[in-house]
């Protein structure tokens, strides 16, 4: 009976460390909007164009986008795919200065190949929504949101994003 809520959470500077933190997110897949999908979990810098990652909810499947220093560093890697409405989706990012790694549902599905380049601070943390426009698909619910201030280990990822 609510409408979407939007969260901006952080707004000050150096309370996510982007070249040392891990964000994981907990929810419920839902029906994404539009061809452009919904943004389940956005780091960005202010801008949203030049420095941000977000995992995005689009067409049955979840994806990972990120700019850095106004340059397309993760172009729409694949996460997960096949879903359907209901489905509980668990996924922890890594983020350090050698790259990103994404876990899925107790899975590693990928690892970037090169470090990003931030050319500023990302200090604003969205959940379902980017830059504060709500994006929430159809029947789409976060459980938890979390924000390590440190880079979890592979296996401790693993437990988390297990099922």
């Amino acid at each position: 009976t609510r409408s979407t809520d939007v969260c901006k959470l952080l707004s000050s500077p150096d309370i996510i460390d982007q070249d040392n933190c891990t964000a994981f997110i907990e929810y419920e897949y839902g029906n994404s909007t539009g061809s452009s999908g919904t943004t389940i979990l956005g780091i960005h810098d202010g801008s949203t164009t030049s420095n941000r990652i977000q995992i995005v909810n689009r067409s049955s499947k979840i994806t990972l986008f990120s700019t850095a220093s106004g340059s397309t560093y993760i172009s729409d890697a694949l996460i997960a795919s096949s879903l359907s409405q209901g489905d509980r989706i668990k996924i922890a990012l890594v983020i350090n200065t050698e790259g990103v790694t994404a876990f899925y549902n107790g899975t590693k599905v990928y690892t970037s190949t090169a470090a990003p380049v931030w050319s500023a601070v990302m200090d604003d943390l969205f959940i379902g929504s980017r830059s504060g426009v709500g994006e929430y698909g159809s029947g789409e619910e976060v459980k938890q949101a979390l924000v390590f201030p440190t880079t979890l280990t592979d296996s401790e990822c693993i437990a988390l994003t297990t099922l």
